[in-house]
């Protein structure tokens, strides 16, 4: 199933009220799929660093605790005269407006021994343990490499399987190139991926080589790529830093092919309108356009929300109409309608209100439209 398909289907099992297992091989984003589910969903939890109200994930490792660690602590109740349970604050509490909704996330479950697995067996069925019980808006998903991925896992008992729903969770360039737009990933990178789409993913169980290509892979080579940049680190040495983080080989036509996209124009100087037509040497390469459209759709982006995203502004309705007619006429119908989905629905740029948008005779803005509604 497609991480965009996931997420629909989780939200299915949760109103059903009935656990999630998601299967996948390392790397392909199944903890980021349920982290995106809870900041994009509505809830009780107020995010500090957003400032928005998503639900709370509660990401719990089976494989760091004790069998009783689930259950709580035991102390004497003087008032009973008997034992009771404090509950562990790794779970969610009844009582608490912002646990209330929350989703308990059992990430790499089956790399716990079969004792610790055992122990979720009542709180993933029943959901509760002990005195403890789970709040009724609470829902439970779990993930976990397959013994054929070759991680450090245990098989999981066919009573704590038969408690879930089963997802396999597949990977797809479409849903993670709209998923790297959206997180800003570098243009290099997502252009790369689009040019070279089986080097997104080259996990390979039997493979001996410690660093592979994958989505995750692919995220951190993002993070090393800026600070390599911003430290005015040379070729040469990005290449060996890729080599550590997506392999040789991933890392050797990444490298290529980024050298080929260094001769793409400033974005600013088309959204500014002093570039109107594509150097000759540029318009032939269309494998680095790809590239050319993702950092312009991070530029209009950028310039929409200093605008306080008010599509009337003077400095943005110019570069939005710049923008517009560039895409227009120098790129290829696929590549224009990317770069106006991308600017319109994952950052919400409203060129819809543009004169460009409405008045130039293209069947592709109507497309959009109907896209984008």
């Amino acid at each position: 199933m497609r991480p965009i398909e996931v997420s629909e289907a989780i939200s299915v099992y949760a109103t059903a009220n009935v656990p999630v297992m998601l299967w996948g091989q390392p790397g392909v984003g199944k903890s980021d799929v349920v982290r995106q589910l809870a900041a994009k969903t509505p809830g009780k939890f107020l995010n500090p660093l957003t400032g928005k109200k998503e639900r709370k994930v509660f990401d719990v490792r089976l494989a760091l605790l004790d069998p009783t660690d689930l259950r709580g602590i035991p102390y004497y109740d003087p008032e009973m005269k008997t034992a009771r349970w404090g509950q562990s604050c790794i779970l969610p509490m009844m009582g608490r407006e912002e646990d209330e909704d929350a989703i308990l996330f059992l990430d790499e479950i089956n790399s716990a021994p079969p004792v610790i697995q055992a122990a979720a067996y009542q709180l993933v069925l029943d959901r509760k343990v002990g005195e403890y019980e789970l709040p009724k808006g609470v829902t439970i998903i779990a993930a976990g490499n397959r013994q054929s991925d070759k991680g450090v896992v245990f098989q999981m008992p066919t009573p704590l399987l038969n408690r879930f729903a089963h997802i396999d969770f597949t990977v797809s360039n479409d849903d993670w190139i709209e998923f790297a737009v959206g997180a800003g990933i570098h243009p290099s990178i997502i252009g790369f991926i689009n040019f070279k789409k089986d080097m997104l993913n080259k996990f390979d169980s039997r493979g001996k080589n410690s660093a592979f290509a994958t989505p995750r892979a692919w995220a951190f080579l993002d993070r090393v790529i800026r600070a390599a940049e911003a430290a005015g680190t040379k070729d040469t040495m990005i290449r060996k830093l890729a080599d550590g983080v997506v392999g040789e080989g991933a890392a050797v036509e990444f490298m290529s092919y980024r050298k080929s996209a260094e001769k793409l124009p400033n974005p600013d100087s088309i959204l500014d309108g002093t570039l109107k037509k594509l150097p000759e040497d540029v318009k032939q390469d269309i494998s680095i356009h790809f590239a050319l459209v993702t950092s312009l759709v991070a530029a209009i982006k950028e310039r929409f929300e200093n605008a306080n995203k008010n599509p009337k502004d003077e400095k943005f309705a110019k570069a939005g109409g710049n923008f517009l007619k560039f895409l227009n006429t120098e790129l290829k119908d696929e590549l224009t309608l990317f770069g106006i989905r991308s600017a319109m629905k994952t950052h919400q740029v409203m060129l819809a209100t543009l004169p460009e948008f409405r008045t130039d005779v293209n069947q592709k803005f109507q497309k959009v439209l109907s896209m984008v509604g």
